[in-house]
């Protein structure tokens, strides 16, 4: 039995091969229609073991496209070998057959059509070449041994159908072209981000390293300090270090996801304890602008799943932080529950702030974006929280949903599957 390997690309190699084989199919059923109408001159023992020869070959490049063999090719999807094999058979077909010419040509364009965005153009005007010659010698066997037409109408359908392989090939050649102009500059784009990539990842640990000294000091000096005054400058600028290593952190995050490089850990963790420990880290920040946070927890969430708690610290600690930032007044809940018969979580922020616009709403995903211009210069960040967070959540479920009136407030909920 043979074991189907499909990954993205072949998947696509399988859905054309079906067509490729429907054409077979659909090609022998000709064949045979013709013989039984009396239009096929060659005997029937012959066509017998002509067809024998021909679906041994088409099974043999199914099997090797099913088995996962074409893999080690240059050309993975033989694309080149079925149009040859194709345009063979169906000039075979021409020379042998009576009264089917207009359907085989279709075929014949098929084939041609098939190969349009597979092939190197070099490789495809070499097809167009042998198809045309192969048409030629298949249409004067037919007029010399059967005599079925005029020579002029010979040469007249042969000019037809190259004019037209011609003028496709051309086309086939500009999109060609097209093709490895938008690759090169795909590859070119591809090395610019990785580039950026490299040197935001790279400057971010290299600017952290001594921003932990710097805080560290900054720490040790401020509870050295009795002067009152000196105490609260050096506060200050204990907590603006704070803010800018948030902001080399969320960089670094950042750079991780765009590259890939972020990958989830699997272990057991306890829900509750961690959504109360955010809920009690998180108080002090909430009562300082008199605020009312809550933790609400249902009774059916499960107490061990398994999953990456430091990821799902870091969403809603964005989340938090974005609600106590935004709301000057009212509640501001954290919910966690387990929908009925799945093996989904839901946690939600919900809070009392000043909300987001309908049409700024599909936007505060984007990483340096916010809801609005203004709210960088009266709130500050980077605007990378919310994206770092959404792209997390994908990992671990459907992402981030908001469902937010203004000034009514926000819910912002994500998913995770365990």
């Amino acid at each position: 039995m043979l074991k189907l390997k499909t990954d993205k690309y072949q998947k696509i190699r399988l859905k054309a091969l079906a067509w490729s084989e429907t054409s077979a199919l659909v090609f022998s059923i000709i064949v045979f229609f013709a013989l039984d109408m009396g239009y096929v001159h060659i005997s029937l023992t012959t066509l017998v073991f002509y067809a024998i020869a021909f679906w041994i070959i088409n099974l043999g490049i199914l099997y090797i496209i099913v088995s996962g063999k074409n893999r080690s090719f240059e050309d993975p999807s033989l694309t080149l070998p079925q149009m040859y094999w194709s345009t063979f058979n169906t000039c075979l077909a021409i020379a042998f057959i009576s009264n089917f010419d207009s359907i085989f040509y279709l075929l014949l364009m098929l084939s041609t059509a098939f190969g349009t965005l597979k092939v190197s153009k070099n490789g495809f005007i070499l097809f167009c070449f042998f198809q045309s010659l192969l048409l030629f010698l298949a249409l004067l066997f037919k007029n010399f041994y059967y005599g079925e037409s005029h020579p002029f109408h010979v040469i007249l359908g042969w000019v037809v159908f190259s004019f037209c392989s011609i003028v496709l090939a051309s086309l086939c050649v500009s999109i060609l072209r097209l093709r490895t102009k938008l690759k090169s500059h795909n590859d070119d784009l591809k090395k610019a981000l990785k580039v950026k990539t490299e040197f935001l990842a790279v400057m971010s640990h290299e600017i952290r390293t001594p921003m932990n000294g710097v805080i560290g000091m900054l720490d040790l000096a401020r509870d050295q300090e009795d002067n009152p005054e000196k105490k609260y400058n050096l506060q200050i600028a204990y907590d603006s270090s704070q803010e800018l290593l948030n902001v080399i952190n969320n960089i670094l995050d950042f750079t991780k996801l765009e590259s890939n490089q972020t990958q989830l850990e699997s272990q057991t963790i306890n829900l509750a304890v961690i959504l109360h420990d955010l809920f009690f880290i998180f108080s002090r920040s909430a009562k300082n602008k008199d605020l009312h946070l809550e933790c609400k927890i249902n009774d059916n969430l499960p107490k061990k799943i398994k999953g990456d708690a430091f990821k799902i610290k870091q969403i809603i600690n964005n989340l938090l932080n974005n609600a106590i930032k935004f709301t000057h007044s009212g509640t501001i809940q954290i919910t966690a529950k387990k929908e009925t018969n799945t093996n989904n979580i839901i946690i939600s922020v919900i809070d009392t702030g000043i909300g987001i616009e309908k049409d700024k709403q599909a936007v505060i995903f984007e990483p340096f974006t916010q809801a609005d211009s203004s709210t960088t210069r009266l709130y500050g960040g980077t605007g990378l929280g919310l994206s770092i967070a959404n792209e997390l959540s994908l990992m671990m479920g459907d992402g981030i949903k908001l469902s937010s009136n203004t000034p009514e407030g926000s819910i912002f909920s994500f998913n995770i599957l365990y």
